[in-house]
């Protein structure tokens, strides 16, 4: 891969190699003046060249690939596609990329589990659309009814590349890279650069600029943790809400059956809330996001699949309830404020057994987790010192390294000292594909 570029400060859209057309559409969303990661991909995908763009979530990376792709396809058939981990990104990407496509023949038509086939496939072979914005599960089973639908892509992106890996879903990546043409420009947009996401970047794509602007995690944003025991997390998270009011507010939970019994708890304490998992139907996510995005709903309880597949303005406060298992976990739920600039605050419930995991995720997020007191009052839970980490395997794995256990004196001194014994790893030590009780997105 080439070194890092990063180019000239920019500061107007008439700076870009973009057309007069894509300009407006840009001022027509109220963008003033294009985002650093756009700044330094668009010139890049202009001289037709393969870019692998790294910056924090809500930094405009959208609008850094639909500037371009909105320009590059010129007239109709299926020439662009965008690959997204979630149905709710999927969503989210095309509805964006037509708004910048408008006064051009760029249409987006988006596919993802959970609804018909038959409608999606039909929008995809409409001659009229030029840009398949999908998620792997649902383009593979389109793929089996119409093998030839990519023959004729000449521009590919992968949009949260490491979170889609992280998925599990590689495999699914490579079967649908087979059925595009070779000839094709790629880019590639992630918020961490693990080893896996710069590996396929160098099996599949054609010596890609690296393009990396700005911190891990917004720079506006706070980070905050509270140090208390884990059967007192509810209270807490009821203290926190009352002392700091958020006006729109995602909370994560670990698991899907956590996001649902939070949200059941906030409920019966008073608290409207409703929760978003992955084992929701369509419809029911749907509703969950639009209302969210309307106000409607001023607290979400999710899991990690809401760290990705949510992109409302105006999220004051993430709150992680459960610390995340994984360190790049933490980087996508700190992501979901403090977007564009905005303010924010994130929390994180830090429990016995986090220490860990707070080490991994300070690390990989670049950021120093303050404490904060809750207000001392008879509703506040007591509050927990905050425990020394255990040691991080090597990856930044959460499990901490496995210890020796004291000798013990032996009974009797003609006998030999006993051996030491080496405890077995945690079953949290698994990758994530084989733990049963973490919420996945996985599309049908």
């Amino acid at each position: 891969m080439s070194g890092c570029a990063v180019g000239l400060p920019v500061s107007d859209f008439d700076d870009l190699p973009i057309t007069e057309r894509a300009r407006e559409a840009a001022h027509a969303l109220g963008w003033r003046e294009p985002t650093p990661i756009q700044a330094a991909v668009l010139p890049q995908l202009a001289a037709g060249r393969d870019v692998i763009g790294r910056a924090e979530t809500g930094s405009g990376k959208t609008g850094a690939f639909g500037l371009f792709l909105t320009d590059a396809v010129a007239d109709g058939g299926l020439k662009a596609l965008v690959l997204a981990p979630t149905r709710e990104l999927v969503v989210q990407i095309a509805r964006d990329l037509n708004a910048l496509g408008r006064g051009s023949p760029f249409r987006a038509v988006a596919a993802y589990g959970g609804v018909p086939h038959e409608d999606q496939l039909a929008a995809l072979t409409d001659p009229a659309t030029t840009c398949a914005v999908a998620t792997t599960g649902r383009l593979l089973d389109l793929l089996e009814k119409r093998p030839r639908l990519l023959e004729s892509v000449r521009f590919l992106v992968l949009d949260e590349a490491d979170r889609m890996l992280d998925l599990g879903f590689l495999p699914d990546v490579e079967r649908i890279l087979r059925f595009i043409p070779g000839e094709r420009q790629t880019a590639l947009f992630t918020a961490t650069m693990p080893k896996k996401v710069t590996d396929l970047a160098r099996k599949y794509m054609s010596h890609p600029r690296e393009v990396g602007v700005g911190a891990a995690t917004p720079e506006s944003a706070t980070h905050h943790r509270i140090d208390v025991s884990s059967v007192h997390k509810h209270q807490a998270l009821l203290a926190l809400l009352a002392a700091e009011r958020p006006e729109r507010a995602l909370v994560f939970a670990r698991t899907r059956e956590g996001a649902h019994d939070v949200a059941r708890r906030l409920r019966e304490s008073g608290i409207a809330a409703v929760s978003f998992a992955g084992d929701l139907d369509q419809a029911a996510r749907d509703r969950v996001v639009a209302g969210f995005a309307s106000g409607a709903h001023a607290l979400v309880v999710a899991t990690d699949v809401a760290a990705r597949g949510l992109d409302i303005p105006g999220i004051t406060h993430v709150v992680n309830f459960d610390a995340p298992e994984e360190a790049d976990a933490y980087v996508h739920r700190a992501g979901r404020t403090a977007r564009a600039g905005r303010a924010g605050r994130v929390f994180t419930l830090v429990g016995e057994n986090d220490g860990a995991r707070i080490v991994a995720a300070e690390r990989e997020a670049r950021v120093r987790l303050l404490p904060y007191r809750l207000p001392a009052d008879d509703n506040a839970p007591p509050m927990r010192a905050a425990a020394p980490p255990k040691p991080v395997r090597r990856g930044g794995n959460a499990a901490g390294t496995a210890r020796r256990r004291a000798p013990q004196a032996p009974a009797n001194p003609l006998k030999r000292e006993a051996k030491d014994v080496r405890k077995k790893g945690p079953e949290h030590s698994l990758p994530r594909s084989r733990r049963r009780d973490v919420d996945e997105d996985a599309e049908s």
